[in-house]
């Protein structure tokens, strides 16, 4: 069968098919990557690298023009794993090794210890460098939702829903653990759907007391007073009690289950506040 004439592969992750953003050219290295086991790029194609991951069977490559994050420390590409006749959607980071705290190496090796349920990435070397690929969120980050939906007319509500999603979800997968995220940002917030989820565990450890677990209600601080702070709406004074309060002294602080608490009924008033006023 010809490459052009090849089907569309199956979406591992929403088991549909659908079609695959490659060229013929790329189709021919991906090919010779699966048979010769070797990590390579593609000329002509903005170097676009392959690589190829003996230990999953598996090849990854960038898609054009798809690099969604940029940090100090690393870039992240949205890109292609390729499995036999399956594709999957991929967030692909290529990180700058002398701003990191801990090699990639180092982070998984702690995770599969201290914390085993975060140990989602896959780490690979390619090119010389460390690289991991993570689940990819279509609907980006925080930040980025801030920049595009600022000026909409449901940006405080859903500004706290995702408020609340991150909060849930520093309590469930890090807190309840005693685990320290460490990095907390709009950046570092990933969006999908209503869903909310932190990334980047590279400042991940365990909590030696409360204190230190507090040090993190401080930076969710923040994400309120990046978004909705500088608003004005019904129940704003609220949000900044909340917010004195996260950002006073460690042992005054709020524990991620009073954030909670508190941004429910916060979110609730400004319900009940929206529709008394249509």
């Amino acid at each position: 069968m010809a490459i052009t004439d090849r089907p569309p592969l199956r979406d591992l992750n929403q088991n549909h098919i659908i079609d695959v953003p490659l060229t013929p050219r790329t189709h021919a290295v991906v090919e010779r990557v699966q048979k010769e086991n070797v990590a390579t790029h593609i000329s002509g194609e903005s170097s676009r690298r392959v690589s190829y991951l003996p230990e999953l069977g598996a090849i990854v490559y960038p898609e054009e023009g798809a690099s969604f994050k940029r940090g100090s420390d690393k870039r992240i590409y949205k890109a292609v794993l390729i499995v036999g006749d399956e594709m999957q959607e991929v967030a692909l980071a290529s990180p700058h090794n002398r701003f990191m705290l801990r090699s990639l190496s180092e982070e998984q090796e702690y995770l599969c210890e201290n914390a085993p349920h975060l140990a989602e990435k896959k780490v690979f070397e390619a090119f010389g460098k460390e690289r991991y690929i993570e689940r990819f969120y279509p609907d980006g980050s925080f930040l980025e939702f801030k920049r595009k939906e600022n000026r909409s007319e449901d940006f405080i509500e859903r500004a706290l829903r995702y408020f609340l999603a991150t909060s849930k979800d520093l309590k469930y997968r890090f807190h309840d653990h005693e685990l320290r995220h460490g990095d907390i940002s709009l950046a570092n917030v990933m969006l999908d759907g209503k869903n909310a989820q932190l990334i980047d565990f590279s400042t991940v450890k365990k909590a030696g007391s409360d204190t230190s677990l507090k040090k993190d209600i401080a930076q969710l601080a923040d994400i309120l007073r990046f978004t909705v702070l500088r608003r004005q709406f019904p129940n704003v004074s609220k949000v900044n009690d909340l917010y004195c309060e996260m950002k006073g002294k460690a042992e005054n602080r709020p524990t991620i289950e009073e954030v909670i608490s508190s941004t429910e009924e916060i979110m609730a008033e400004l319900e009940a506040t929206t529709k008394g006023q249509s």
